[in-house]
C-alpha cells in the first residue's frame, strides 16, 4: 500500500509540473492583468459549483459502493455507479442551464468588484467554461471508481490532458482571441474525462442508462454527503471571499491570490491528496468489515507520513516566501536585481 502511495505521488509531482508550467505560461502572457483576473474567476466558477458537491458525493460514494459490492456483489454496485452517474448528469445540464440564465448575477458573486469591461468579459467567459460543469461531475464519480478499483495511475495523470490543452490554448489566446483560453478549458476538461474513460473500459466498466430517486443506496449516500457536503461550503465560502476581496483590492488582485493558492495545492495534492486517495479506499473497506484495530493504525500511519512532509514545507514556505515567489513566478528576476 505504501508502495502505491509513493507511486502516485511521483505521478502527481509530474502532473503538478505540468500545471506549474500552465500558470507560468498565463502569468508570462497576462501577469496580473484584467484578462487574467477574469479568465481565472471564468474558472473558478464551474470548479466551485461542482469542487464541494463533487467531493462530497465522491467521498461517501467509496465507502457505500464497497458495502454494496460486499452485500450485493458486482453488478449491483455497478448499477449503483450508472444511476449515480445518470442523476449527476441531469444535474449538470439543470446547472448549465440556470447559470446562462444568471450569469452577470453568478459572476458578481464571486467577483463583486469587476468593472464593467472585466464584468463583460467574465460573462462572455463564464458561458464558456461552464459547459464544463457537464464533465466535472462525471469526473468525481468515475476518479472515486477507478480508486476503487485500484487503477491509481489514472488518478495520478488525469490532470495532464488538461493542463496541456489549456497550455496550447494560452498561447493561442494571446496570438489570436482571448475568447480561445475559455474553449480550451472546455475541450481540456472533456478531453480529461475521456482519459478516465480509457482506464475504465481497460477495467470493463460498462455504462447504462439507470436513473431512480428511490433508489435506496443513492437515498444513503445523498445523507451521507450532507455532513460533508456542509464542511466544503466553508471551504469554498472562503474562496468566494476571497476573489471578491481581491476584485475591490486592485487589477491583478485575483490573478495574485490564486498564484499564491496554486502553490499551496501543490503541496497538498502531492503530499496530502496523493496519500489520502490510497488510503481512504483501504479504510473504506476495514470500516466495512468492522476491523477498527488496522482502522485506527492506518489512520496514525498516514498522518505521520503527511506531517513529515509537510511540517518542512510549510517551514520552508514561511521563512522563504519571498525567495519562492520570485523565482518561480518572477523568473529570478527581483532577486537577480538585488545584487546590482
Amino acid at each position: 500500500m505504501k508502495k502505491t502511495a509513493y507511486i502516485l505521488m511521483i505521478l502527481t509531482i509530474f502532473s503538478q509540473i505540468v500545471a506549474f508550467i500552465r500558470d507560468l505560461i498565463l502569468a508570462y502572457y497576462y501577469g496580473t492583468s484584467y484578462v487574467s483576473d477574469v479568465f481565472l474567476i471564468s474558472l473558478t466558477i464551474p470548479q466551485t459549483i461542482f469542487s464541494f458537491i463533487g467531493a462530497a458525493i465522491a467521498s461517501s460514494f467509496i465507502p457505500l459502493y464497497n458495502k454494496v459490492f460486499g452485500n450485493k456483489g458486482h453488478n449491483e454496485a455497478e448499477s449503483f455507479t450508472n444511476t449515480l452517474v445518470s442523476m449527476i448528469t441531469i444535474f449538470s445540464i439543470f446547472t448549465i442551464l440556470i447559470t446562462y440564465i444568471f450569469t452577470e448575477e453568478v459572476v458578481l458573486l464571486f467577483a463583486s468588484g469587476f468593472e464593467r469591461e472585466s464584468l463583460n468579459l467574465a460573462v462572455d467567459f463564464t458561458k464558456i467554461t461552464i459547459i464544463s460543469v457537464l464533465f466535472s461531475g462525471l469526473i468525481f464519480i468515475y476518479t472515486s471508481l477507478l480508486q476503487l478499483k485500484g487503477s491509481f495511475k489514472a488518478f495520478g495523470l488525469m490532470t495532464i490532458p488538461l493542463n496541456v490543452i489549456m497550455i496550447i490554448s494560452i498561447i493561442l489566446s494571446h496570438e489570436f482571441s482571448v475568447y480561445i483560453m475559455a474553449v480550451g478549458f472546455v475541450i481540456g476538461t472533456g478531453c480529461q474525462l475521456c482519459f478516465l474513460l480509457f482506464f475504465l473500459k481497460k477495467n470493463k466498466y460498462k455504462f447504462s442508462y439507470s436513473f431512480s430517486f428511490n433508489n435506496p443506496y443513492i437515498i444513503n449516500l445523498l445523507k451521507s454527503s450532507l455532513p460533508v457536503l456542509i464542511g466544503i461550503s466553508f471551504v469554498q465560502i472562503n474562496i468566494i471571499v476571497d476573489r471578491t476581496m481581491a476584485s475591490y483590492i486592485a487589477v491583478g488582485g485575483i490573478s495574485a491570490i490564486t498564484y499564491a493558492s496554486k502553490l499551496n495545492a501543490v503541496v497538498q495534492g502531492v503530499f496530502v491528496a496523493s496519500l489520502v486517495a490510497v488510503m481512504y479506499v483501504h479504510i473504506s473497506k476495514l470500516i466495512n468489515e468492522n476491523n477498527m484495530k488496522d482502522f485506527y493504525t492506518t489512520i496514525n500511519n498516514t498522518i505521520n507520513n503527511i506531517n513529515v512532509f509537510v511540517i518542512p514545507i510549510m517551514i520552508g514556505s514561511i521563512f522563504f516566501s519571498n525567495e519562492i515567489i520570485n523565482v518561480l513566478f518572477a523568473r529570478g528576476l527581483l532577486i537577480l536585481a538585488q545584487f546590482h
